[in-house]
């Protein structure tokens, strides 16, 4: 098959090989109404039969292509592999453009990726990893939605940023990027070592793992060269055991100091968290609702909890404060219910509005 639109588009071989031409300027869902047989240009294929004969999308080296449209590649059921790396130009793959290709298990973005909008690969029931290049800059709601197989993400950019969604009432919902997934590692590296020594801030995003699909018998390790977690980076999600990395040497102990606004909220499959010495903030409902918890020790490095931070952890029995909190916001421990003491370092100022709730205390 040769696929026109005026000129040459795409070609597609006996192996089911699909190559964008380097003369197309950008892909999109109807140039499959195009598609003739190469023997006979007066019989069209029908669009469904025509999907189904593509196993592999690939482009040609030196493609100018910049987008692949919405719902260009929508329910492409046979095809198995994904292969941007010949298109040095394109930036946008857009909303559903792979979406329902259940049989997708190799998948590869070219290094200029810029945006990866809505539901681009839901349903891709295959996919177990995913690298994001360091490039990208956005990352769509549902963008991997009911990628059940999907078990490893690398991201290899500190700019991402996770768009979040709203319900019908104008208020902040899940952003689903990963809801259905089975996430059981990640990993995000700085861009070199030179901006590591420089201060290159290695952050898990705001709403990046919101409402994500974890593996729950696995044990997710936030790498030791995190820094900081973004607001709502796991915000109700299904999350149930975490380890901070924390290494013998210099070089791999945990650099978390920060953890962001409802970080962990609505986590209520969230089992325990440790602390090392390296976190300075934990910021507002940052561990709201999660109700599984039982023992919180913060280190001496804590210097504040904002308020409402660990609001209705009904399971928390447990609770160590730091000696050298300046702040602790309203409500911070409010309706732990099974909080049987506390005990308050020397020096630290507390009030019962924090403890408000707390029954057993």
């Amino acid at each position: 098959y040769v696929l026109y639109n005026g000129e040459k588009w795409a070609t597609l071989d006996s192996e089911g090989v699909l190559t964008i031409a380097k003369e197309c300027r950008g892909v999109t869902a109807d140039i499959f109404f195009y598609g003739y047989n190469s023997s006979d240009k007066d019989t069209k294929a029908s669009v469904a039969e025509f999907k189904a004969l593509i196993t592999k999308v690939q482009f040609e080296e030196g493609a100018i292509a910049d987008v692949i449209g919405a719902e260009s590649f929508l329910n492409c059921v046979n095809l198995t592999t994904v292969d941007l790396t010949k298109d040095e130009h394109l930036t946008t793959i857009e909303t559903s453009a792979f979406e329902g290709c259940e049989k997708l298990a190799s998948l590869e973005f070219n290094t200029t990726l810029q945006y990866i909008w809505n539901g681009a690969f839901k349903n891709c029931k295959a996919l177990t990893t995913v690298t994001f290049k360091e490039m990208l800059i956005r990352l769509g709601s549902s963008a991997f939605e009911g990628c059940a197989s999907l078990s490893h993400i690398r991201i290899e950019t500190g700019n991402i940023m996770c768009l979040d969604t709203k319900d019908n009432a104008g208020n902040s919902a899940a952003s689903n990027t990963f809801k259905g997934c089975k996430i059981a590692s990640f990993e995000l590296a700085a861009k070199s070592d030179e901006e590591s020594e420089n201060g290159y801030n290695v952050v898990i995003p705001a709403n990046l793992f919101k409402g994500a699909g974890f593996d729950t018998t696995a044990t997710i390790k936030i790498p030791y060269n995190i820094q900081e977690i973004g607001t709502d980076a796991f915000r109700d999600s299904n999350i149930t055991n975490i380890e901070f990395e924390n290494g013998e040497t210099v070089e791999t102990k945990s650099a978390l100091a920060f953890i962001g606004k409802g970080a962990f909220y609505g986590c209520k499959y969230l089992k325990a968290i440790t602390f090392h010495e390296t976190l300075q903030m934990i910021g507002e409902g940052a561990f709201y609702g999660c109700t599984e918890i039982k023992t919180i020790e913060m280190p001496d490095s804590v210097i504040r909890v904002d308020k409402q931070a660990f609001y209705g952890c009904t399971g928390l029995n447990k609770l160590t404060l730091s000696s050298t909190i300046s702040t602790l916001g309203e409500s911070v421990f409010e309706n732990c219910t099974s909080l049987p003491k506390v005990e308050i370092p020397e020096g630290v100022a507390v009030s019962k509005a924090e403890f408000k709730g707390c029954l057993a205390l």
